[in-house]
């Protein structure tokens, strides 16, 4: 007869094979609910890994049942993350599935070994600044798959995307506060109060756990099985949704950070830029005017059925004014967007972003005098390109007095007109203003006097007032600039659109067309269009033409008339004979929407 231990083992053991065969046939099932490919046996080698990992825990853990109990509750958030793209319609294949179950299989048996470890530490203080240090790591694991269904919760239905957890990077409290007035505020206590409420259930789980007090060889083997099955399997985990989020993040707010790094090196690369000169028949202010969130299915230049652009519809009957039908943002957010937009990187080029220069640094290197004049915030805290380019003109001038704290103004954008700085001194100038324009809360970026609008609803009532109140403010710029003898052309085109209807805003998770849609107007003054009637004439014939504005560089070139630049593709220049960009070619969201898609386009 066996005696008790060895029965005991052979239980154990049985245990072992039962608890690593069903962990095998629970992967193959979950991928039966993928929408895409199944891929049952995509990951043969990782899950067999996992599943003996598990198996190998649970063992150390004499296979409890509250063991089990917390690997169920811990793993099911972050395997269920995987599901939500089948809930926003999206195609989930089983590849991601089985990748997010590696992946919190692996954290799981890793944070249950320490635990052991933790538990028969014999020093009490360590032991207690140790389990303190578990329970936030933990918690810190288990935040992110509760965040990814937090977000889908408060969004309405959309899934976190790496463009919403930039914009984290690129804002502050002031413009988080006017983000959360624009939402359903239950929601959001809703959400928070569900997260901390399962990341303190977890807690609980773990400390009704069985104290650990087995083989400590056991404990040493399983430890350095899973610190192979670390550093070999890990990198195997290509499809985890989550993993995948961290990743990508890190990836672009390095590439924000290498666009400031590469700098002084652009700066060597344009010296040896010999020749860059300005056409004399091109030379004098220009002036690019940046709109913020304004969507053209608001404005009634563009048929809206209220007049939110009285001056600007007067303005487009005026000679040598270009009222373009069909521009699009590259993307919904204004970091991605500029970062494009005013530099020589687009959606259709393989540049590095590093290595693109920006069009105040050309400006700047062919002769012209660089100024820029802004309402918004200077992100420089965060590196992004747009701080960068901002950085490197030669005058500069920031509205807000609390950049970094709030984006509540200080001024409203018509303070913009009135601190441009005197334009006589310099025969050539490139002049940038960029508005706080409709950004959120709307009713924060006008004065009391436009407060016309009402009758809709609230929130599309604020943003047509926005409108009308950004219109008056273009018309207060364009008086200013235009009295200058020197002054040749101005453009207006906003970064991104807006949606207020659904009061979506202009986050990228929920994507609609209308925040997409952009004006782009431009004004060239008589004494250019007679000295470059070739420019004029093009810019009328394209009017019509299908276009995304991270192009605005290559128009700017063109109609500040720099020669000399290598790599210019006149292909994607409205001033150009040669533009030749087709609707099929189009596309926003950094290349993940078509033009051509647009049902209202």
């Amino acid at each position: 007869m066996l005696k008790n231990t060895d029965s005991t083992y052979l239980q154990r053991a049985i245990k072992f094979v039962i608890s690593l065969i069903l962990f095998l046939i629970i992967a193959l099932s979950m991928c039966f609910f993928a929408n895409g490919r199944p891929d049952y046996f995509e990951q043969n080698r990782l899950m067999i890994f996992c599943a003996l990992s598990f198996a190998f825990v649970a063992y150390l853990w004499r296979q409890s049942k509250r063991f089990l109990l917390v690997f169920l509750f811990f793993n099911f958030f972050f395997v269920s993350t995987a599901y939500i793209k089948i809930l926003t319609g999206m195609v989930l294949n089983g590849i991601e599935i089985l990748d997010a179950l590696a992946m919190s299989t692996i954290i799981f048996c890793i944070l249950a070994i320490i635990y052991a470890y933790l538990q028969i530490m014999r020093f009490p203080v360590l032991k207690k600044v140790g389990l303190g240090i578990f329970y936030v790591l933990g918690s810190i694991f288990l935040l992110v798959p509760l965040l990814l269904w937090g977000y889908y919760i408060v969004s309405n239905g959309h899934l976190l995307a790496v463009d919403i957890i930039l914009t984290l990077f690129q804002t502050n409290p002031g413009e988080a506060a006017a983000y959360l007035k624009s939402q359903r505020l239950f929601y959001w206590i809703g959400a928070i109060i569900a997260v901390f409420g399962m990341i303190y259930f977890n807690i609980k789980l773990v400390r009704r756990l069985p104290l650990w007090s087995g083989n400590k060889g056991i404990l040493i083997f399983i430890t350095l099985f899973m610190v192979f099955v670390s550093v070999n399997m890990v990198p195997k985990v290509h499809e985890c949704y989550a993993l995948n989020l961290l990743r990508v993040t890190k990836g672009q707010l390095k590439t924000y950070k290498d666009y400031g790094a590469a700098k002084s090196i652009r700066k060597e690369r344009l010296k040896k830029l010999r020749g860059l000169t300005i056409n004399p028949q091109a030379g004098g202010i220009y002036v690019l005017v940046i709109g913020e969130s304004e969507t053209r299915d608001h404005m009634g230049i563009y048929g809206y059925i209220r007049s939110t652009t009285p001056w600007l519809n007067k303005f487009s009957h005026e000679l040598g004014t270009v009222v373009f039908t069909h521009a699009y943002s590259c993307h919904t957010h204004t970091v991605p967007v500029l970062s494009y937009a005013l530099s020589e990187k687009n959606q259709y080029n393989k540049l590095n972003m590093a290595d693109a220069y920006s069009i105040v640094e050309v400006a700047k290197a062919a002769g012209y005098k660089t100024y820029w004049v802004s309402n918004q915030l200077k992100y420089g805290a965060w590196d992004t390109p747009v701080a960068e380019m901002a950085s490197t003109v030669d005058y500069q001038k920031w509205m807000n007095g609390n950049a970094g704290e709030t984006t509540d103004t200080m001024y409203y954008d018509e303070k913009l007109a009135q601190v441009i700085p005197n334009l006589n001194d310099n025969k050539n100038i490139l002049l940038v203003c960029h508005v706080m324009g409709s950004h959120g809360s709307y009713a924060d970026r006008y004065p009391a006097a436009f407060k016309k609008y009402k009758g809709l609803n609230k929130v599309v009532d604020e943003y047509d007032n926005s409108v009308l109140y950004n219109d008056a403010v273009l018309q207060k710029i364009y008086n200013t600039v235009s009295a200058n003898p020197n002054f040749k052309a101005i453009i207006y085109l906003s970064d991104h659109g807006e949606d207020p209807d659904l009061q979506y805003g202009h986050e990228s998770t929920k994507f609609t067309w209308k925040m997409a849609h952009i004006p782009l107007i431009m004004h060239v003054t008589i004494g250019y269009r007679e000295r470059i009637t070739q420019l004029m004439n093009n810019l009328q014939l394209l009017r019509n033409s299908y276009w995304t504005n991270d192009f605005i560089y290559n128009v700017l070139i063109g109609m500040l008339g720099i020669q000399g630049l290598p790599h210019i593709d006149e292909r994607m220049n409205l001033g150009s004979d040669k533009y030749d960009m087709k609707l099929q070619e189009l596309v926003t969201l950094h290349g993940h929407k078509k033009i051509s898609d647009d049902p209202n386009r």
